[in-house]
């Protein structure tokens, strides 16, 4: 009799914490205004006021005298595909495991609405920190020399002016870092970290967290990143950025999504929620107490506090 009371008391605790930790939250306006403002408004801004810095270079120098090339991957689609491909990865999937289960039993692995705000959050912070530096370093491009044409002479024209169209020279003026690398590795990252918990936590056996982990697994998870990796690739293959460049991007893109993600989703992936909402202090130390509650009063056992103790 005490193991089944036992065991009716671990259930309902896991129970409670799973209501208390998968529900989706709602969602003030102001995050969403806030992440369109730091993602669009700002980084447009940044990119049509302010002007890059620019550094003086030799003009013969072979790092700035590539040949000018169209892009092997144009700007405009990177940036519909860092939202469209993970966005469309998280409805694939969630509709796979509604087919799979019945529209009862499904539950969100991640809550959707904060998984699309965090989609937004780590790709604009992304954007609007690659813009501030590319402005602040005013890096040239490998193919500047073919943009800037000439110096003109100093004075009356201010000292490394170009003789090429402004609008041309200052984007040529935006190497560093790389914005096709810092934004496709931060879509990549929050695409592989989704991945991997869907897979952890559907893969069966191993208790609530999911079974154990496989090499094909991780084959899924890397996908993105290869994809989000020969993206970064090809801006030094047609000379629109330095290697340096797209390291930097790379990091500062896929860096800054992981941290985010690790903020918002740590304490709320599946088989983490049971300890997260177990109480730490002030409430019950052991199962013995469990069992001893249960003992009690009219035999029923009172699971108000465990939510409580969780607020």
């Amino acid at each position: 009799m005490p193991s089944r009371r036992l065991h009716q008391a671990y259930r309902t605790m896991t129970s409670v914490a799973a209501e208390m930790d998968l529900t989706p939250r709602g969602i003030p306006v102001s995050e969403w205004v806030s992440v369109f403002l730091i993602g669009w408004v700002v980084p447009s801004a940044i990119h049509v006021f302010i002007r890059p810095y620019a550094r003086p270079i030799d003009l013969k120098d072979s790092a700035y005298t590539k040949p000018l090339l169209p892009d092997l991957v144009p700007s405009f689609p990177v940036l519909i595909a860092s939202y469209a491909i993970p966005l469309t990865t998280v409805w694939g999937v969630e509709m796979f495991l509604l087919h799979r289960r019945s529209r009862v039993q499904h539950k969100p692995v991640l809550p959707l609405a904060e998984l699309v705000l965090a989609l937004f959050e780590a790709n604009g912070l992304t954007v609007l920190i690659t813009d501030i530096l590319k402005s602040a370093a005013g890096r040239p491009r490998p193919h500047f020399a073919a943009v800037c044409g000439s110096y003109l002479a100093s004075p009356p024209a201010a000292a490394f002016t170009c003789s090429g169209v402004p609008q041309a020279v200052d984007e040529a003026r935006r190497s560093f870092p790389s914005g096709h690398s810092s934004l496709s590795m931060s879509a990549a990252v929050f695409t592989a970290c989704y991945l991997a918990v869907v897979l952890r936590h559907c893969s069966g056996g191993g208790g609530a967290g999911g079974g154990r982990w496989r090499v094909w697994m991780g084959l899924i998870v890397a996908a993105p990143l290869l994809l989000a990796a020969a993206v970064a690739v090809s801006r030094t293959v047609d000379y629109h950025h330095h290697w340096s460049d797209i390291v930097a991007g790379a990091t500062l893109g896929g860096g800054l999504s992981m941290a985010l993600w690790a903020a918002r989703f740590t304490d709320r992936t599946p088989g983490r929620e049971g300890e997260a909402a177990l109480p730490r202090a002030g409430g019950l130390d052991s199962t013995s107490d469990v069992v001893n509650g249960a003992e009690g009063g009219a035999g029923d056992i009172e699971y108000t506090s465990i939510a409580e103790s969780r607020v």
